[in-house]
């Protein structure tokens, strides 16, 4: 039925986890194609292995397209952000998350918790891992949290 459509833009959400291919047939049928996404994160899964870029939308950006840089996230704190930051924008990412003060994990300033389970053991399950003692320690915490809240 859409093979015989034309459409005057085609707008692409997640554009680096779509292949090349799939990309690049859908421009076909467009004058305008707008791929919106960010070439740091992930990239389409293949079920072999591919050299070079792996999405139309990084190939485009290499190749120097003109494309914005949108520098500011609103989606975690910014404790959370600092690595991803550091690690894949050169610290050109701002925050601009804001916190709501009545919603604070188990009463505290921080967006972490950390929880040492010693006795944990990681047992694989088909092609997973899976760790009871963690398991039997979140339901308690999920179980603490459901009593004071």
């Amino acid at each position: 039925m859409l093979r015989e459509r034309e459409f005057k833009r085609i707008v692409m959400d997640e554009a680096t986890m779509i292949k090349e291919n799939e990309a690049f047939l859908s421009a076909t049928s467009a004058e305008q194609l707008v791929l919106v996404g960010d070439q740091k994160q992930l990239g389409p899964t293949f079920e072999f292995k591919v050299t070079g870029p792996t999405s139309m939308f990084s190939r485009l950006i290499q190749a120097g397209h003109p494309h914005d840089f949108l520098n500011t996230q609103y989606r975690m704190h910014e404790s959370l952000m600092q690595v991803p930051n550091l690690l894949f924008y050169n610290n050109l990412i701002k925050c601009g998350y804001q916190g709501n003060p009545w919603k604070k994990f188990m009463y505290s300033n921080s967006p972490f918790l950390f929880i040492d389970v010693p006795s944990g053991k990681e047992q694989l399950k088909g092609t997973s891992f899976c760790n009871h003692e963690e398991v039997d320690v979140i339901v308690k915490l999920k179980d603490y949290c459901l009593d004071i809240f």
